[in-house]
Order: structure tokens, then sequence, then C-alpha cells
């Protein structure tokens, strides 16, 4: 399936430019529509999930001083995404129709960032979020995770430095979990534009092997060329070794299911994910 809607959650910072671009690189393949999103947090709700009450005149001057704080932050996301809108010459459109080339669309919600961005993330074919490198974002675990876990959609996360060609190589990261099908099915629309692609399998404890033949049979059904990376234990942990190689053949996407072990297992113990999460300088596909 074509992909035709995209939320980009914004956040007010410098950032925001480089995530809307991606989403503008992904858009226009098919004439999709770009929705940005800014989340003006409510701060009784804030000063509530932090176990804080507003009674009082010191937590009330907090309070005003929160709002003063989402009120500028709200004035600079939409000055900067209009910026960014002109620049790139895109029509503002607020209803679906037929639209021949790439349209966007921008809404303010008040509430808390995770719940919100689940909210309308439930309804888009793709959402694309700001990486972890960005350490001045707004409660970046809770949005982040709440879209992998709660949307049912797939996530696309922004590097740092946009890579010079988005849609050259590939990288699909597969050990055969419903996660890293889902991931893959996703991604089909992106994959199918790249010049090369490439599978990464590296065997894991507990976990039966995945046959790589498998999946370049199928990606071959759609008329898609894929061939296995060479997997070298450089750094005796998956997550370090994937990245290596999506650096190795110069990857400009990589493709992947995320917490295939568990969100749990994962914070207890580490995981590819989290380690990708913290240290992928490319854009990553999540898929849970």
């Amino acid at each position: 399936m074509a992909i035709r809607s995209i939320l980009v959650p914004l956040n007010a910072l410098d950032s925001d430019q480089g995530t809307l671009d991606l989403a503008l690189a992904v858009a226009r393949e098919s004439s999709a529509h770009i929705a940005a999103l800014f989340v003006k947090q409510d701060p009784a709700e804030a000063l509530a999930y932090a176990g804080i009450g507003t009674e009082g005149i010191a937590l009330q001057g907090i309070a005003d001083q929160m709002v003063r704080e989402a009120d500028e932050a709200s004035a600079r996301a939409r000055q900067r995404f209009e910026a960014w809108r002109v620049a790139r010459d895109l029509p503002a459109v607020d209803r679906p129709g037929k639209a021949k080339q790439v349209s966007v669309g921008y809404r303010e919600r008040m509430g808390a960032v995770g719940r919100t961005v689940v909210e309308a993330g439930r309804v888009v074919d793709l959402i694309i979020q700001s990486g972890r490198f960005e350490e001045r974002l707004r409660a970046p675990e809770l949005a982040l995770e709440a879209a992998i876990f709660q949307t049912g959609r797939p996530v696309l996360l922004a590097a740092k430095a946009p890579p010079a060609v988005l849609f050259d190589t590939a990288v699909v990261a597969w050990n055969g979990s419903l996660e890293a099908n889902r991931a893959v099915g996703a991604a089909m629309p992106m994959l199918a534009r790249c010049k090369q692609l490439f599978v990464f399998c590296h065997a894991e404890r507990q976990r039966p092997s995945a046959e790589v033949g498998d999946l370049i049979e199928y990606f071959a059904w759609h008329g898609l060329k894929a061939d296995r990376l060479a997997v070298y234990q450089e750094h005796g942990a998956i997550g370090p070794d994937l990245l290596a190689a999506a650096k190795r053949v110069g990857a400009g996407l990589l493709v992947m299911g995320a917490y295939t072990h568990g969100r749990l297992r994962q914070m207890l113990f580490g995981g590819v994910t989290d380690h990708v999460l913290r240290n992928a300088d490319l854009p990553v596909l999540f898929a849970h």
C-alpha cells in the first residue's frame, strides 16, 4: 500500500526541519500528505503526572511559567513550520483530496505528548519523529515509545545528519520475528525505491534461525533484488554489529522490528532496539 499520510510530531527545535525534510523525501513518491503536529502540554496535567498539585502561590507561579513557555514553543513551532513550507513551495491543505503533489498541514493539540501522538498516529500510514540525538526533546521516551507500542503504525526515526541519498541503499535487519515481518511490510514502498537492498541476519540465542533466502525470494517476487549482508562480529553484540554493517555498505535507510525480545527484557538487559535508538546515524524504520 502506498504511503499517503504521514504524521510528524514537532518539538519547536531546530531538528524539526530535518525531520520535515525526511518526511518530504518519503512523501514525494506518492504525493502524500504531511500532517505536522505540535502538542502543547497542559501545565496542570504535567504537574499532576509528576505527582505535584497546583495548590499554593509558589506552585501557581510554576504553572504560570509553564504556560508562558508552552505559548512561546507553540509560536516558534508554527513559525518554523510555515517558513519551511513556504521555502519548499508546498500547499497547505486541511482536507483529503486527489492531490497531485505533496501537501502539508499544521495542527496543534493540548495534552500529554505521548497520548496525543498516539491519538493522531493511529490514522496515518507512517509516523516520522526526531531521533534520540536531540537531547532537548520534550518527553522523548514517552512520545517515541508510545508511537511504537500503541499506534500499530511504523515509525521512521530521523537522524541528526540526513544521508546524502536516502533511497540508494537500504539494510533490512531480519530475524523472522513478528515485529521484523511487520517492518518489512511497512517498508516496502520505500524499499522499492532503493538501488541496493541488503538483508542482515544475525544468529540469536533462544530463537530459531531465520532463513535469509526466504526473505530474499519474497523480495524477488516484488521485483526487488536483495543480497545477504555479511555479518562480521566486530563488537560481539548484534546492535553494534548491525550499525557497523549498515555503515560499511553506505546505507541510507535501516529497517527493523522493534523490541522483538520484549520491552521489559530490553529495559533490564539492554538490546538491539535500545542500542539502535541511541546510536543510529541514519534513518531507521521501526515496527512492533
